[in-house]
């Protein structure tokens, strides 16, 4: 999902007119928890799961790259609690929260 955030074309720091939206740090943030967590990534496999599947169905016979069944989708969003993805509950994804490795300040 990260390549979406990012130019191949040029160098570029994510500050100024690069700069993400606040809707998409905390996205990020979020994958960021996910993958230095421990829990099992339980999800479907679809390309770009992080843009929402049902904005992206289409009939089969409308399709093109990034596009997938509306069928697809809906077993998709059916397997979790999408608003934790990649956490596949809201359960682990506040457990993790809770127990951060990383930004979470310094040890006490």
């Amino acid at each position: 999902m990260s390549w979406l955030l990012y130019s191949d074309m040029k160098e570029h720091r994510l500050v100024g007119r690069h700069s993400l939206d606040p809707v998409w740090k905390r996205e990020v943030l979020r994958w960021i928890l996910f993958l230095d967590g421990d829990f099992e990534y339980r999800w479907p496999k679809i390309s770009l799961p992080g843009l929402h599947p049902m904005r992206r169905a289409r009939p089969m016979w409308l399709s093109w790259h990034n596009t997938i069944s509306h069928d697809r989708a809906s077993g998709f969003l059916a397997a979790g609690d999408y608003n934790a993805w990649p956490f596949i509950s809201r359960f682990e994804y506040k457990h993790a929260l809770r127990h951060p490795r990383r930004l979470a300040g310094r040890p006490r």
